[in-house]
């Protein structure tokens, strides 16, 4: 593939020529998902991690090359390519990115892997604490502690989908017989489902987009415990007060438009 970038002369970005490692950074990148990222370097290793907004929510600046669904297929296929790898995320990072955050310094965390002639490691560590703190390690357990309890308080709740409802005809128009003038507007629509079904049904993406949109976010406490190699993890789910209005689902009604 790298003959054929090359011999129809198109740039690679960095005033290079077109390598293997070239083309995986390119198709690695989140980027292509239409995101802000910005390039990290670790021991000569470059990475591009995304950029976060003030809201915790990564930051679209341009139309998607890939789906979500696409890019998470071509990472998959990359992984399983790739020898001795153990599978990475967009941007490195845990898939609960912005939701799970140290309770001592407050900085998200992040999934650090490393990888021996036994086996592959993985830890959830912040980037604020001294050496990313203690680190809690099994992050899948981490994740299942968290989907448990977003499910026990958030799960009854009602899935609501804002639409945007037009006027019958084109215009404000008299309600028959109602005496009120009818106008385009938006409604709540629901379907019966609860986020508990949603969630079952959509699995953990969804689960994570839900809840950055509504603010919710995990706090992450390491505590030590003497005689033992691994630390006691602590969780603490922070919802605001206003988490059902922000969980309604907003749909683009103008995407296609």
């Amino acid at each position: 593939m790298t003959t054929v970038l090359m011999r129809a002369r198109i740039p690679t970005g960095g005033g290079g020529n077109w390598t293997t490692s070239t083309l995986l950074r390119r198709l690695r990148n989140p980027a292509l998902m239409g995101l802000r990222v910005r390039e990290d370097k670790n021991g000569g290793v470059r990475r591009s991690r995304l950029v976060l907004g003030r809201d915790g929510n990564p930051i679209k600046v341009a139309d998607a090359v890939f789906t979500e669904a696409e890019w998470q297929s071509l990472q998959n296929v990359l992984d399983a390519r790739t020898r001795c790898q153990p599978a990475r995320r967009p941007g490195g990072a845990t898939e609960f990115l912005g939701i799970l955050v140290c309770a001592d310094c407050g900085t998200n965390m992040t999934v650090h892997r490393t990888l021996t002639e036994q086996r592959a490691y993985s830890y959830l560590r912040c980037r604020g604490c001294r050496s990313g703190g203690r680190g809690a390690p099994a992050p899948e357990t981490v994740y299942t502690r968290l989907l448990d309890a977003v499910t026990t308080a958030l799960g009854a709740v009602p899935v609501r989908v804002r639409e945007y409802l037009p006027a019958t005809e084109p215009g404000p128009q008299w309600a028959r017989g109602t005496g009120t003038v009818e106008r385009d507007r938006w409604v709540m629509v629901g379907n019966g489902d609860t986020f508990r079904d949603r969630w079952k049904r959509a699995g953990r993406g969804t689960v994570a987009e839900d809840l950055r949109r509504a603010g919710v976010t995990c706090t992450v406490r390491r505590k030590k415990v003497p005689g033992a190699r691994a630390p006691e993890v602590q969780l603490v789910l922070i919802i605001p007060d206003d988490v059902e209005e922000r969980l309604v689902i907003k749909n683009d009604a103008f995407a296609d438009r």
